[in-house]
């Protein structure tokens, strides 16, 4: 199977950031409130932090294997029957994901701003530009990725800023008012959070051209990712105290709406539209391409553009089956948690079994 260094730390970095926020920030405050109300916001930081042992040991396995192939990478540590159960999992964590944004995002812009548009309109239209990605391949992605992290993160900033202005602090008090128990509950619910970012660094962390760098780049990023879904928690529940953020499922587009600073700066849901479109389309398509990349592993016959085609396919007719976004929700945590919690487990064990084999290979020289 050949073999190609593809990216550079530093985009492969930026990828994980945006694999990380994806449309996180558009639930999260909403999901944490019901476990630690006011301290949702630092249970994120909580969160990410000790997510970062996973960050570390999905680039330190990527330097036991040769560079520029996942699946080779995967063959290297479990050897051939077990790396393909594995690399199935992996693609089936990323399909289902790719399934349920997609879905998840044609629902909610049709609520918000399309009413009138059948939600298999848009479905359809995300689901091209995702195949479209997927044709050019893992390097036009993320050329892709970059580009509009260079629109996404003004237009995010400016909603913060904006935010800032509304917001009443005291809505965040008391700080400590959350039990141990409850934190634990809560760091637990939003683990598969963190989790996209650290199977996209296990993916890419494998195809980068200066992997002594992807370590303290993926780590950097990934804590910076939770700074900022931290501090938008922070911003929700300042603008609109707890008790408004719990009753909605997507809190982020009624704060953007109830914004209204001396009656001259209104209308900030303007930014909030394309940044859901930038989220979904990047998460959609990142999940997309590095579950067509696993399947091309472990299928290697099946090529392009049949594979983008076919897989396309699937993900169509599955997202059209949940008839509201309840069933969308339920369809995410069977990725979130039935796929995706035991990675938890196993990038560890698979990280302890490389460097046992290292250690006996060392001692049979």
């Amino acid at each position: 199977m050949k073999q190609k260094t593809l990216v550079h730390s530093l985009q492969a970095a930026l990828v994980i950031f945006a694999s990380t926020i994806g449309t996180v920030y558009f639930p999260l405050a909403a999901v944490l409130i019901p476990f630690v109300s006011t301290a949702s916001w630092y249970v994120v930081l909580i969160a990410f932090l000790l997510t970062t042992l996973w960050t570390l040991l999905s680039t330190w396995l990527a330097k036991q294997a040769p560079a520029g192939n996942f699946g080779v990478a995967v063959e290297t540590w479990l050897g051939p029957i077990l790396g393909k159960v594995f690399l199935l999992w992996f693609a089936a964590y990323w399909f289902l994901l790719s399934i349920g944004v997609l879905s998840e995002v044609s629902f909610v812009f049709h609520i918000v701003a399309l009413p009138a548009t059948p939600i298999g309109v848009l479905q359809v239209a995300f689901l091209f530009l995702v195949i479209y990605t997927d044709l050019y391949g893992i390097e036009t992605c993320i050329r892709n990725i970059q580009a509009l992290l260079m629109l996404a993160i003004p237009l995010m900033l400016s909603f913060l800023l904006t935010a800032f202005a509304a917001a009443r602090w005291t809505n965040l008090l008391p700080l400590l008012d959350a039990s141990l128990v409850d934190m634990v509950k809560a760091t637990y619910y939003i683990s598969p959070y963190p989790l996209a970012g650290i199977l996209t660094t296990l993916f890419l962390a494998v195809q980068v051209q200066d992997q002594e760098q992807i370590g303290i780049k993926s780590v950097l990023f990934h804590w910076l990712a939770g700074l900022l879904l931290a501090l938008i928690v922070a911003v929700t529940i300042a603008v609109l105290g707890c008790c408004v953020t719990e009753s909605y499922v997507y809190p982020t587009i009624p704060l953007a709406q109830s914004i209204n600073i001396g009656d001259t700066l209104v209308g900030v849901e303007i930014l909030v539209y394309p940044l859901w479109l930038l989220s979904g389309y990047i998460k959609s398509a990142i999940a997309f391409v590095i579950a067509s990349a696993t399947v091309a592993a472990l299928f290697p016959a099946f090529k392009q553009p049949w594979r983008a085609w076919g897989l396309g396919l699937i993900v169509l007719v599955v997202a059209m089956l949940p008839a509201n976004l309840r069933e969308v929700g339920r369809l995410l945590n069977i990725c979130n948690f039935h796929l995706g919690i035991p990675f938890y487990l196993v990038i560890p064990v698979i990280a302890i079994g490389v460097k046992l084999k290292k250690g006996r290979k060392q001692h049979a020289k």
